[in-house]
């Protein structure tokens, strides 16, 4: 059995549904089919249910799944399926580009530390800046003493 534990969770779920359906689906004439209830799958997996709509938006969003006849009480759906397991880098960019991706406070946190980061970064270079202007406007006010020394000398 593979160790899973250092997945994120709902990769986890993700990663061990496209498992089962890969593991279950049939090839015929170079495409790849699986048939079967999405819902009794999640059960069977014991993945809950309220993780349907981000786990099979995140299998459609990367192709990995497509519904091909929608089934219903007895009927089972027919789906499209891809020969791989989408990759947890497949999971990143969806979370990131998912409306139903939220920013953990962890993200938020280490957000805000960058832009302080990048703020101080900023002061710091515009007071090196201003000291040196400070600098020049002094050379220039002695410079212009002596001009109106030898002027009005």
């Amino acid at each position: 059995m593979e160790d899973l534990s250092h997945l994120p969770s709902k990769y986890k779920m993700a990663y061990r549904l496209s498992k089962h359906i890969l593991g279950e689906s049939k090839v015929r004439n170079g495409d790849r089919f699986w048939s079967g209830s999405m819902t009794l799958t999640f059960d069977a997996l014991e993945i809950p249910r309220s993780y349907y709509t981000d786990i099979v938006s995140f299998l459609k969003e990367v192709k990995f799944i497509r519904l091909l006849q929608k089934g219903g009480n007895t009927v089972l759906s027919i789906w499209g399926v891809a020969n791989e397991v989408p990759s947890l880098d497949d999971w990143d960019k969806f979370q990131k580009t998912s409306k139903h991706y939220k920013e953990t406070n962890r993200d938020a946190f280490v957000t805000a530390v960058k832009d302080a980061a990048a703020l101080t970064k900023m002061v710091d270079d515009l007071q090196k800046e201003f000291n040196i202007i400070k600098k020049v406007l002094v050379v220039m006010d002695n410079r212009l003493e002596v001009l109106e020394g030898n002027f009005n000398g």
